[in-house]
């Protein structure tokens, strides 16, 4: 089926990109792009990223270990395709979000902004990523004033 095909994908190629060079450049765009004083344009350039590495590295993600048992760089290459879609759903949640609250601080948004009192839902939508939000419901301790 199409889902073990994709798993053992990096097994069957004989040359390629390492799972650990896919973590160190998604690793690296988090750190230059989603760290502490979030900004727009650094926002959508760490999408830019996550996607040249979505588009250009995860393809050629290959183990030089074949076996399947006990396989420790499997397991990496295994990580490194959910490393990508979680650093995209960071990006793009942190994007969405135009205010700052909590550790989430823009330059460019940075006051709190009472109609951002809300949950970003992602959901997988054909292969895509879908993006709502809900109100914060507060059923046991409500706020001492509304923020």
């Amino acid at each position: 089926d199409r889902l073990t095909q994709k798993l053992q994908s990096p097994l069957e190629r004989k040359e390629g990109v390492g799972p650990r060079e896919v973590k160190a450049g998604v690793r690296e765009t988090l750190q230059r792009n989603a760290i502490f004083q979030r900004n727009g344009r650094d926002l959508e350039e760490g999408i830019k990223n996550i996607k040249n590495i979505r588009e250009n590295m995860l393809p050629g993600l290959s183990c030089r270990a074949k076996s399947k048992k006990f396989n420790l760089q499997w397991v990496d290459a295994l990580e490194a395709e959910n490393m990508v879609d979680v650093a995209e759903m960071i990006l793009r949640s942190a994007l969405m979000r135009e205010e700052s609250r909590g550790l989430q601080e823009r330059e460019d948004f940075p006051d709190p902004d009472p109609k951002w009192l809300r949950h970003i839902i992602l959901k997988k939508v054909e292969n895509r990523m879908a993006f709502s939000t809900e109100p914060v419901t507060f059923p046991y301790v409500k706020p001492e004033k509304e923020v």
